[in-house]
């Protein structure tokens, strides 16, 4: 005879014994449309929101290119990983 036990203790366990948050080692694979997602350039024109709500960005591109190198950058110096 074969016993199991409800399944409230099965999860309770396998919380117990689950890596910390944040450290998983599981990866997750990449399908066709993913990378293919990946390897096409990606181009936003905000033309119609500028137009429909008036938006302007906060931050203009080359500032925000600038200020995405200068963090990467110290992060590289730090030795911090990217993700």
């Amino acid at each position: 005879m074969r016993r199991s036990a409800p399944a409230r203790h099965g999860r309770r366990r396998g919380r117990r014994h689950a890596p910390a948050r944040g450290t998983s080692t599981r990866t997750h694979a990449l399908s066709r449309f993913l990378v293919a997602e990946l390897l096409r350039p990606h181009y936003f024109d905000l033309t119609a929101a500028r137009r429909a709500l008036g938006f302007a960005p906060p931050i203009g591109f080359d500032a925000g290119i600038a200020e995405l190198t200068r963090s990467r950058s110290a992060r590289d110096d730090s030795g911090e990983t990217p993700f």
